[in-house]
């Protein structure tokens, strides 16, 4: 062996030891706390009489058989105290990379979220892919319950919400890092999934609406589809026709939204067009559906009609009650006019006129009608 080689594996091992001595520091999983959710409350009280109340939800491993599941929960007038506080009352650490999901509560989300957006980004090891959603009442009242056949609340909530893509148009940009380039980005504002318990159960049963870091508005289910059909991009969900309980029609369908604006003078038009394409579910409403060109071209013109006027009703709540962008049309008109100029595009929005066209396109039929005349 040449004296070149002989140096160079005695350089390498010496490197190993050390990298292996001090480079890597090895924890038995026995004294780790593994968390699955956390969330952030406030105290009773007023103005500055209120503290963050922080708690995660942990897996704690005895040996490779047994586990156990507990809460382990923090106090004090800044987050960074209040993890402080936590570690007091747990013999392991925490690994917060491995979180599946973060709730906030609804108090603290009109307060404002940054200080949970500042103290998670400037940790290198959070977990940017981490869901977030707001919950009614205190979140730490979520992440105690207990659900059959999960292992944890945050378990299943995370679940829930990464499976919620497969209806109502909701999108899958729910994530910590969707809010990073959201919160302080022109013409942009986050929308979160809102949680409840009923009987029992955790259940999305709308939408929270932010303006910068503050939640200002809780929209029923009814109308988080049809903004997430405007706001969203290629999003699956039902759309149904109905005259009577027993007289209806469902239409699964995917959408494609494109977005146009024009500026004339002062004053902004912003136009959305939805391309919609899908296939028939269930039909009691339209006869001869599978056999007839001329009732498949009504019950898309019919859909199209009803797309248009559900979509406009939701407009004017927006313009006139939310008084927030919540479909983001503020970031298409900042890209073809300029950013940097200070505007306040939420005004400007909710003062613009916003059309909105839908072109419906009928795929398929399924296996056709169960009752066909």
């Amino acid at each position: 062996m040449s004296n070149k080689k002989f140096i160079f594996i005695v350089i390498c091992s010496i490197s190993l030891y050390f990298y292996y001595k001090f480079g890597i520091t090895y924890v038995p999983i026995e004294f780790l706390d593994i968390p699955s959710a956390s969330s952030i409350d406030l105290t009773k009280g007023s103005g500055e009489s209120k503290e963050y109340i922080s708690d995660y939800t942990a897996y704690t491993y005895f040996d490779h058989e047994e586990t156990s599941r507990r809460v382990v929960s923090g106090t004090s007038m800044s987050l960074g105290n209040a993890r402080e506080d936590r570690q007091l009352r747990t013999p392991n650490k925490s690994l917060v990379a491995l979180r599946k999901v973060t709730l906030l509560g609804e108090d603290y989300a009109r307060l404002g979220i940054n200080t949970f957006v500042d103290i998670t980004f400037a940790n290198p090891g959070s977990n940017d892919t981490g869901l977030v959603v707001i919950t009614q009442g205190k979140a730490s009242n979520v992440l105690d319950t207990k659900i059959e056949g999960f292992p944890s609340a945050g378990d299943y909530i995370a679940s829930q919400i990464k499976n919620s893509v497969n209806s109502n148009f909701f999108s899958s940009n729910y994530k910590l890092m969707d809010i990073y380039v959201r919160m302080d980005a022109e013409g942009r504002n986050f929308v979160l999934p809102y949680i409840e318990i009923i009987d029992e159960k955790p259940v999305i049963t709308g939408m929270a609406l932010f303006k910068k870091d503050k939640m200002i508005e809780k929209i029923a289910v009814q109308d988080a589809r049809v903004m997430n059909l405007l706001r969203e991009n290629k999003v699956r969900g039902i759309l149904t026709l109905q005259q009577s309980l027993k007289k209806y029609t469902d239409y699964e369908a995917i959408s494609k939204r494109k977005v146009k604006v024009e500026k004339q003078d002062d004053n902004y038009i912003f136009t959305i067009n939805l391309t919609i394409k899908g296939t028939i579910v269930s039909n009691t409403l339209y006869e001869n559906l599978l056999i007839s060109p001329e009732v498949m071209k009504k019950f898309e013109h019919d859909m199209a009609e009803h797309v248009e006027s559900i979509c406009h009703r939701f407009i004017e709540k927006m313009q006139n009650d939310y008084k927030v962008d919540c479909l983001e049309l503020g970031r298409d008109a900042a890209a073809k006019y300029g950013r940097g100029k200070d505007t306040d595009w939420n005004q400007i929005v909710c003062n613009s006129k916003i059309q909105v066209n839908a072109d419906v396109k009928l795929e398929g039929l399924g296996r056709g009608n169960y009752y066909q005349k």
